[in-house]
């Protein structure tokens, strides 16, 4: 009995450890087989790199072999401020690369994105979308790299915290109820704004609205510790 009993007490952790080396990286509808998630190595420009140059074609390396098929302008995508740049994306070994239609301006800070539809020849997924910054002037803007809820979310909770995570340190001072504002339709949201390592947050001192379209706007007034500005209001909305 005893060693029947060790045999299934061994079997057992054999395999919630075989579960848990397994759940380690979502594909799609099941798990993965090979314990790899793909993830970003490096990125040329570097996050937060200036000076980068106006014919600069963009590469990003990963550390396995992706699907090519993932690989595309939906999933690698480049832009200034809101506006997406136009180029042609390319896959080869492990790095894709995308060169743009026209040469990058001048002075301008862009931001790069890695989609979590990239997928490697096994169908394992990036578990996070992948953000950084570069500028081809010599002065990087401060720019929102994500928020939560994401732009065009629904069913978000009516108790929800608003962030916005910016890609350097801002400010304190200038992130604020003026700065960071919440609205529903034309009527503004009361709240509290707080601000932490690089993340604004925005709670509102009420539950949110069952069924109901907000909009959050971090303004030009929101500043970096060296007092510049985002170069234009970042607006998203999202649906309780």
């Amino acid at each position: 009995m005893k060693a029947n009993r060790k045999i299934l007490l061994t079997t057992a952790f054999a395999a919630l450890s075989l579960a848990a080396f397994l759940g380690g990286c979502k594909k799609d509808d099941f798990v993965q087989v090979d314990g790899v998630c793909p993830i970003v190595l490096s990125t040329d420009p570097a996050n937060l790199e200036t000076g980068v140059a106006l014919n600069k074609i963009i590469t990003v390396t990963f550390n396995e072999e992706m699907n090519p098929a993932t690989i595309t302008q939906a999933s690698i995508i480049i832009q200034a401020g809101t506006a997406a740049v136009l180029g042609t994306v390319t896959y080869n070994g492990f790095t894709a690369t995308f060169t743009p239609a026209a040469p990058l301006a001048i002075n301008t800070t862009y931001t790069g994105t890695v989609t979590t539809a990239v997928k490697d020849k096994n169908g394992n997924a990036l578990q996070a979308d992948y953000v950084w910054t570069f500028s081809t002037g010599s002065t990087l803007s401060p720019v929102v790299i994500s928020t939560d809820p994401a732009n065009n979310a629904t069913g978000v909770p009516l108790n929800k915290t608003v962030t916005a995570t910016f890609n350097m340190p801002m400010n304190p001072l200038t992130i604020n109820t003026t700065t960071f504002k919440l609205m529903q339709g034309a009527t503004a949201v009361a709240g509290i704004v707080t601000y932490s390592g690089n993340t604004a947050s925005f709670t509102p001192t009420a539950p949110l609205t069952l069924n109901t379209l907000y909009t959050a706007t971090i303004t030009t007034g929101a500043k970096n510790t060296v007092g510049t500005s985002l170069a234009a209001n970042y607006v998203w909305s999202f649906t309780t």
